[in-house]
């Protein structure tokens, strides 16, 4: 809410404070003690002194090139070149990158299914393992003794979980979960033996 001084439309001297929303349009009739004002888009907005907005921010801060070596997408031409990509063919650009970054258990046969916009359906027609692809893969890849999740705490202790560490807690939660009759249809579990 903002407090204008509005000039009164019934003729009356002088000016009067009330408190309109930003969203209030010029034209609009207002109901005061004094009778009614209509809002015009000529007013005087009160601002508090000493309040400067950090809603913009300009600086850029490059990565090391260490850093760019070994990211996905290396570089700013390489993100442009996959921009470009996706905007001349995005239902290609999208089948290309679900079908290397995701094991599929069924493969899709549809990419995107717009026949009831705008609830789209991305893969519908395909399967896959979620956990499978966050986690249990990363025990054969290269990755179970990298860092899966870094959670620091309120009082500021950091711990540390790798991929096999993860997955070793999702088994025993998993094997919790069968062990109260929790089954496959009620929520998707991973296999652990």
């Amino acid at each position: 809410m903002n407090v204008l001084a509005l000039r009164s439309s019934a003729g009356q001297n002088g000016f009067c404070a009330i408190k309109i929303s930003n969203k209030t349009r010029p034209g609009t009739v207002i109901a005061g003690q004094r009778g009614t004002i209509r809002f015009t888009a000529k007013y005087e907005e009160k601002k508090m002194p000493g309040i400067e907005s950090m809603m913009q921010e300009s600086r850029l801060f490059a990565p090391s090139e260490a850093m760019v070596g070994q990211a996905n997408i290396s570089g700013m031409a390489n993100y442009l070149a996959m921009c470009d990509e996706a905007a001349k063919d995005y239902r290609g650009f999208w089948a290309k990158h679900a079908r290397e970054a995701l094991s599929w258990h069924k493969p899709f046969t549809e990419v995107l299914d717009e026949s009831n916009a705008p609830f789209f359906r991305w893969f519908h027609d395909g399967e896959l393992n979620a956990s499978y692809n966050c986690l249990d893969r990363n025990l054969t890849n290269g990755n179970a003794e990298k860092t899966a999740i870094i959670f620091e705490a309120d009082g500021g202790e950091v711990t540390r979980i790798t991929y096999r560490a993860l997955h070793k807690r999702v088994c025993k939660f998993a094997n919790a979960m069968r062990s109260l009759g929790i089954k496959k249809a009620i929520a998707s579990l991973s296999i652990c033996r």
